[in-house]
């Protein structure tokens, strides 16, 4: 502030000397920048932005520990899973789920069907005799057609074709063909 007022004082005698209305108007445009500059750089020196960002990266940390034990545990086969009991199970409040999946770029409905889509690809490679019913069930979904819909939309193809390309002896975006038929 006291900056501020310093450059004002500078600027007076501009005004007073000059005649034309532009060299004034120039004048108290560079002061308000450049108080605004200065202004915001004191602001945040003495804000608790960093320590808020810190923070924020310390809570990402937390809750990823938090959803990794929790897929471990397998929580998200639960048929009929909320956001609220999801983020209970995990053992944090639904505010912190969601920011740390908005922080991913995703939604919740879209992060737990990417999970069930995955858990039923590895239902699938050690169990091909399972039903869609039997395989639904175990991954959370409320029945067959949920699954074959959302495996569509997610994987490009039904269920049953990705068991077909399983016995071809095909492989998948990411996964070599042994860590499938191992359940890795």
């Amino acid at each position: 502030m006291a900056g501020g007022t310093a450059l004002l004082a500078l600027l007076v005698p501009v005004a007073i000397f000059d005649s034309g209305k532009g060299m004034l108007t120039v004048a108290f445009a560079v002061y308000f920048f450049l108080f605004y500059l200065v202004d915001s750089f004191c602001f945040y020196l003495t804000s608790p932005a960093p320590e808020r960002m810190h923070a924020a990266e310390q809570n990402a940390t937390e809750v990823e520990h938090a959803v990794e034990a929790w897929k471990a545990r397998g929580g998200y086969r639960q048929t009929g899973l909320l956001q609220p009991i999801a983020a209970q199970d995990i053992g944090i409040s639904r505010y912190r789920l969601t920011t740390w999946l908005h922080q991913r770029g995703q939604k919740y409905t879209e992060w737990i069907a990417q999970l069930r889509v995955e858990e039923a690809k590895h239902t699938i490679a050690p169990h091909p005799d399972w039903s869609n019913d039997a395989i639904a069930q175990h991954c959370g979904f409320t029945d067959r057609t949920v699954l074959q819909r959302t495996f569509k939309k997610i994987e490009g193809i039904t269920p049953q074709k990705y068991l077909e390309n399983l016995s071809k002896g095909e492989c998948f975006k990411d996964k070599p063909l042994v860590d499938l038929l191992t359940g890795k």
